[in-house]
């Protein structure tokens, strides 16, 4: 790897932090690059977009057009942003049958021989990839159903396809209920993905008990509809004084179940964090009680509003089914990659440290009390999301608010 490729990938590494790309930038100043140099310094997104594009968990939330007085404009960024990814791509999943020799400054030459911007190589290298992403979920999960009707054979080789083939599969197959261990080469597999950090290494090799919803899931008998019935029961005598309240960051978990919802479809999302002065008591479970929450989705001027309880396990179930359907327009995720987005989006409801492992978010969203609800904020065409969990000390209280329409 040459100096500049090692730099680069620390950036990538790094995308919230302004020191790898800075220095990634004296690299291009003091080889003569100031081009690339200069957008480093003053286009600070660019280093988050191309992190997005590196992992196969996630697309960019960024886009390469914009919709600006009445027509879609490319964004000034997405020439350097193609520059960087003509320059390393073996940084990134490489979609197949993508064309190499893209020249930043006169067009992508595709075949038949057509000139594009770079904006458009943007958005056709983010389709293909996407499509790739999608082919290889949905053959692992197509594998993984009738593991037992044959023999399973994971993938081989070190390229970054055949290592997230080997990834997926085995996470498909523990949600069916068959561990590492039970096919040849698994358990080696599976510590070599811990070895190497791997997204999905987070997860654990068995289903949780909390988890118990997901095959049910799976085999079409579960549905959000079957949640908890919601009630608009009177209103409460003791309303929440918030202290202060906090909208997470675009990279917060707080999205992960949803975020293909907005990225790939009509959805729109909303959460909030608050603390509050006196703490939540049941006496706070009545409808207006949360809707005196300064928070849009419960704040409704018409009585519609309705809330009820549920487990940690109608959350999480609720989270995966979100994070698997993709949206009115997102292709079905398959299963491995929905569930650790689930655990994501639970583990900052509960309020866990975002390194949490599985077990212990487990164990905190045991101990919170978790609400669903809905009302006129709603779409209430088949992708809503409303969740409210009271963490343990009764303070503080997380929402979390998605819908989507066709």
């Amino acid at each position: 790897m040459t100096d500049d490729a090692a730099l680069f990938a620390a950036a990538l590494a790094h995308p919230d932090q302004n020191t790898p790309r800075l220095v990634l930038a004296d690299w291009f100043d003091d080889h003569g690059e100031d081009e690339l140099a200069s957008a480093l310094r003053t286009v600070p997104g660019i280093i988050p977009f191309l992190s997005d594009l590196a992992r196969w968990d996630r697309m960019p939330a960024t886009p390469t057009w914009e919709f600006t007085d009445g027509q879609y404009v490319a964004r000034s960024e997405s020439q350097y942003w193609a520059k960087f990814l003509a320059r390393y791509p073996g940084m990134f999943p490489i979609p197949p049958g993508m064309p190499d020799g893209y020249d930043p400054d006169a067009g992508w030459t595709t075949t038949p021989p057509e000139r594009v911007g770079p904006a458009r190589f943007l958005e056709a290298w983010q389709d293909a990839r996407q499509r790739l992403i999608a082919g290889l979920r949905e053959e692992a999960a197509g594998i993984a159903t009738g593991w037992r009707n044959r023999p399973i054979m994971l993938p081989t080789g070190d390229d970054p396809r055949a290592v997230e083939q080997r990834a997926v599969l085995l996470h498909e197959l523990v949600v069916r209920g068959c561990g590492p261990g039970a096919i040849p080469g698994g358990a080696r597999a599976w510590a070599e993905l811990a070895a190497a950090r791997h997204p999905l290494s987070r997860l654990p090799d068995r289903l949780l008990e909390v988890e118990a919803g997901v095959r049910p899931l799976l085999s079409g008998t579960w549905t959000p509809s079957t949640q908890p019935g919601l009630t608009t029961r009177p209103v409460a005598e003791f309303y929440p004084s918030v202290f202060s309240d906090r909208t997470p960051p675009p990279e917060s978990p707080a999205w992960s179940a949803a975020r293909r919802w907005a990225a790939e479809s009509n959805g729109r999302l909303d959460a909030r964090e608050f603390n509050l002065q006196w703490p939540h008591s049941d006496r706070g479970e009545w409808t207006g009680w949360f809707r005196a929450l300064p928070f849009d989705p419960l704040r409704q001027d018409t009585p519609t509003t309705a809330v009820g309880r549920q487990t940690a396990g109608d959350a999480l179930l609720t989270l995966f089914w979100a994070a698997r359907s993709g949206g009115a327009y997102g292709p079905v995720a398959g299963s491995a990659y929905p569930r650790l987005h689930a655990w994501e989006s639970l583990g900052w409801l509960a309020g866990a440290d975002t390194d949490a492992s599985c077990a212990a978010v487990a164990d905190l969203a045991e101990r919170c009390r978790w609400y669903a609800f809905e009302g006129d904020w709603f779409y209430h065409i088949a992708w809503d999301i409303g969740l409210v969990c009271v963490r343990p000390d009764g303070h503080s209280v997380a929402v979390l608010a998605a819908t989507d329409t066709d």
